[in-house]
């Protein structure tokens, strides 16, 4: 998927989290977080770790935690403790650590946006942004939070919910034209540009 289709393809999923929790993060960061953590060279939201598992966030499954979980590839920017039938595969061409990790496996895409509100809303690291008024603080606050080992987490966080936001916008509209609604509106987004 594109980065777009992959974001029309949530905007359900975290509405309904949204709604049903109450949260105050605002949409277009979950998105943003998501397109992060969910992106490769083949896409978006295309990997095992989301059509498998759901998985939309990167939550890996340590030692403590009781749901389902499954092995997973992945790399980080720096080294970290393995458990169990963890394995540390090596360092790839680029210098990042390559792992065979526990990562959390979800039924449905809405249990994972809820584990992401869940979490933001809980982590003294991170609770903060549910304060910030506009989504770029929220994404500024959970990016210096430490979310993320990525050196330029946080210059393209705030760029990705400026997008979400701008994405979101353009599906509201099509869908007050549209008396179909959002999900039938997507398709014309993309024939649109």
């Amino acid at each position: 998927m594109t980065k777009s289709e992959f974001a029309a393809y949530l905007e359900p999923f975290v509405t309904q989290a949204v709604q049903d929790t109450g949260t105050t993060i605002k949409p277009s960061v979950i998105i943003a977080r998501a397109l992060i953590e969910s992106g490769s060279k083949n896409g978006f939201g295309v990997s095992p770790l989301q059509t498998d598992a759901n998985n939309f966030f990167g939550f890996t499954a340590n030692k403590n935690y009781s749901g389902q979980k499954e092995l997973f590839k992945t790399w980080e920017s720096v080294s970290i403790p393995i458990y169990g039938e963890e394995k540390f595969l090596g360092k790839n061409k680029k210098g990042e650590f390559e792992y065979l990790r526990y990562f959390r496996k979800y039924n449905t895409p809405i249990e994972s946006i809820k584990d992401f509100i869940n979490l933001v809303s809980t982590s003294p690291k991170f609770s903060k942004a549910l304060q910030a008024d506009t989504a770029k603080a929220q994404a500024q606050i959970i990016a210096r939070g430490g979310y993320a080992t990525s050196p330029n987490s946080e210059s393209l966080f705030v760029t990705l919910v400026n997008e979400s936001e701008n994405l979101l916008s353009k599906l509201k509209t099509l869908a007050k034209k549209h008396t179909t609604g959002i999900a039938a509106s997507i398709s014309t987004l993309f024939a649109v540009g």
